[in-house]
């Protein structure tokens, strides 16, 4: 580095916090001016990363974020090992005597931003996925593929996880593969003789988008901070062709998990014959610590299907390993299993043959250290995106959730849609409330997934605290 810290804290970030915009364009437009008028001068050596985030008094993702713009720019450049050091003007910083070259980054970083995407609940890479052979993959394939109960060893190894982690004694012979839950509700949909799908308020934002074209209504049903109220789905029952969904561990996008005594009123429920029961399962590996520091509980809570056989349950591999596999299943007795198959076949013959390959390694390659592992790490991201919040977004409330991958926050507007448009022009792409709310009463909330990678979460919310500062000016200002 050409000068000392203190050069570079009087020098080139004087006022950077008065500067417009998230902190990583503040500092990057300082970076740039000072480049513009030959403070800084090609190949000089910036500081590091660290020691910039705490010259500057921001996180380390914050100057991350503003290397990296730079860097694509061509105003910065890398040398492994060496540091990051000044490249020069790029042409596109060319402008009249007029225009400031800050205006012009924040311009053009504003036109061609990356997005960040916190709306769906699922992994935003690949790094957390345990070790496989793809090519082992391939090799394990023969024939036409076209099974549409799905291949046997990827039943028998779903069987034995939900057997082994879930606490779900299944046989291979009960499942049915199917392109991911929102086809496994599709199908039931279809299969099932319903009138009426009980739910609480916020629900799953697929499922009306599953249950469209058939002759069943979306009837919403009482829920507290324990879930669904039993009585009420006993009550609704009292109607022919009641179907009831339930999410008891992982709610989405509430994130609670309901405790035992009110699984067991599902499980009488279930058993007395008078409502069908469809529970989800997607979420249920990702039970969470209960606060900072504290590690996640070693095992879930016994699902409904566990207590009553008359349970259909449903489930998914996109939240726990990743949702391009496209993978989910059914576990069904028969008669409904036949006429799942049915409904498969004639919908579109099997589910993707190499996608259920992989998904069967992947999840052989799962084991308790594993699992455990994946679960402190989603924890620690949770208790992240929270301490963010609540730091940058004191107006905000979020309750801590139990179980998933996703923080369903409360804003101070009677509807956060309009929010979320500004939030997306910011960079940030959230869910309204709006999208899950079957009954009108939840539409300020937002859905924020806490799937991505730490230093990306604290860029989506310092994005999103400048999304929102906006916001409230302009709700202020309006009549």
């Amino acid at each position: 580095m050409d000068q000392d810290l203190s050069w570079w804290a009087e020098v080139v970030f004087a006022g950077w916090r008065g500067r417009p915009g998230p902190r990583h364009q503040r500092l990057a437009a300082a970076l740039l001016e000072a480049i513009d008028h030959h403070t800084l001068r090609q190949g000089t050596r910036v500081p590091a990363e660290r020691t910039l985030a705490a010259l500057v008094g921001v996180s380390r993702g914050t100057v991350v974020a503003c290397f990296d713009h730079l860097v694509a720019a061509g105003v910065l450049t890398r040398r492994q090992g060496a540091g990051t050091y000044v490249a020069g003007r790029p042409s596109w910083a060319a402008r009249p005597a007029a225009s400031s070259v800050a205006t012009m980054l924040l311009r053009r970083v504003a036109e061609d931003r990356e997005s960040i995407d916190l709306s769906v609940s699922a992994p935003g890479d690949l790094r957390h996925l345990p070790p496989v052979d793809p090519l082992a993959a391939w090799q394990s394939l023969d024939g036409h593929g076209l099974d549409p109960a799905g291949l046997p060893a990827l039943r028998g190894e779903i069987a034995r996880h939900l057997t082994r982690h879930q606490g779900l004694p299944t046989s291979p012979d009960q499942l049915v593969i199917t392109a991911g839950a929102q086809e496994a509700l599709w199908l039931l949909g279809r299969a099932l003789p319903a009138a009426r799908m009980l739910v609480s308020c916020p629900t799953y934002p697929g499922l009306a988008s599953a249950l469209a074209g058939t002759r069943a209504e979306i009837a919403v049903v009482p829920a507290d901070a324990a879930g669904t109220d039993p009585n009420a789905i006993g009550r609704a029952g009292r109607a022919p062709r009641g179907v009831a969904y339930l999410m008891p561990t992982g709610h989405n996008p509430a994130g609670t998990v309901m405790p035992l005594v009110r699984r067991q009123a599902f499980a009488a429920i279930a058993d007395a014959g008078r409502v069908t029961v469809i529970e989800d399962l997607t979420l249920a590996d990702l039970i969470l610590g209960q606060a900072p520091g504290v590690p996640p509980p070693a095992a879930p809570p016994p699902p409904l299907a566990t207590l009553s056989t008359r349970v259909i349950a449903v489930g998914s591999v996109a939240k726990v390993l990743w949702g391009g596999l496209r993978v989910g299943w059914i576990r069904a007795d028969e008669p409904l299993r036949s006429a799942l198959l049915a409904r498969k076949a004639s919908l579109n013959l099997s589910t993707a043959v190499i996608s259920q390959a992989l998904t069967a390694q992947l999840l052989a390659a799962i084991d308790a250290g594993w699992l455990g592992a994946h679960r402190v790490a989603l924890t620690q991201r949770r208790d992240l995106l929270t301490a963010l919040i609540a730091a940058h977004l004191p107006a905000w409330r979020a309750e801590r959730p139990e179980a998933g991958l996703s923080l369903w926050a409360e804003l101070p507007v009677s509807s956060a849609d309009a929010f979320t448009q500004t939030a997306a022009r910011h960079g940030v792409t959230i869910m309204a409330g709006s999208a899950a709310c079957a009954d009108g009463q939840h539409r300020q909330f937002v859905r924020l997934s806490f799937a991505e990678q730490p230093s990306t979460l604290e860029l989506a919310v310092e994005r999103l605290a400048v999304a929102w500062e906006l916001h409230a000016e302009n709700l202020a200002a309006s009549p």
